[in-house]
């Protein structure tokens, strides 16, 4: 048994200028993602939660029931709706094929610092996302996204404490665990680090975004498994290599 616990455009944003400091690490003072005025202060900007949704061509205004039941719903549900609109805007920039819906392929030319996050990454983001086991996301499934990869920006940045634009195991532990993986334990994140510090140095924001990419597969994996949500399963070799083969 298992227990679980480039692109928005340039021109400002997150973290804070001057983190990190000048001649390495992520995103570079002036630039990166989101852009300027992303995401705005929570919490008594007029058009808040509370407002109505605005409602956009072919999406609806609200998540289904059936999305709020997936554990990833508190991040679309942290979105103020004033940011909508300009996700919107976003949605429509990385649409290419203007299918109405974003696949992996599409999603692999978002940048950080200059750096796309490639298909690998692309592709368990969108599996992470994807509800209907379709390929790809819709706008809904995009803005949980988003809100997820600015949950993990401000994340690294409160846990690189010494701005060194590196993350240790310790400091990987504390980001996953205060943007909403709170059931997991050093041991298991450790295991992570250890895949993902190749050269021994710590780890920067594209390999701290590679294992949050991987714990939020794996957590949307287990969810299927977990009907009866208690927080266990039970699995055999063949379920673990289908619930692991896209890692």
């Amino acid at each position: 048994m298992a227990h679980y616990g480039g692109y928005p455009p340039a021109g400002g944003g997150y973290p804070p200028s001057g983190y990190p400091p000048a001649g390495g690490g992520y995103p570079p003072a002036g630039g990166g993602y989101p852009p300027a005025g992303y995401p705005p202060t929570y919490g008594g900007a007029p058009g808040g939660y509370g407002a109505p949704a605005p409602s956009f061509a072919g999406h609806p205004s609200h998540p289904t029931a059936s999305f709020q039941g997936h554990w990833y719903a508190s991040y679309y549900n942290q979105i103020q709706q004033p940011q909508m609109a300009e996700m919107r805007r976003w949605f429509d920039s990385v649409d290419r094929d203007r299918s109405n819906s974003i696949s992996a392929d599409e999603l692999q030319n978002l940048a950080f610092n200059g750096r796309p996050i490639g298909f690998d990454i692309a592709h368990k983001l969108v599996a992470v996302f994807d509800k209907d086991r379709s390929g790809s996301i819709d706008f809904t499934e995009y803005a949980t996204l988003h809100s997820f990869l600015t949950s993990m920006q401000q994340a690294f940045s409160s846990a690189d404490t010494d701005r060194s634009g590196t993350l240790d195991a310790r400091e990987i532990h504390t980001a996953l665990r205060n943007s909403g993986f709170h059931v997991l334990d050093f041991n298991a994140v450790n295991s992570l680090f250890r895949k993902y510090n190749k050269r021994g140095h710590g780890v920067d924001f594209a390999s701290f975004l590679a294992i949050a990419a991987d714990v939020a597969l794996l957590r949307s994996r287990f969810e299927v498994a977990d009907t009866d949500r208690d927080g266990w399963v039970r699995i055999n070799l063949n379920n673990l290599i289908e619930m692991t083969s896209d890692m």
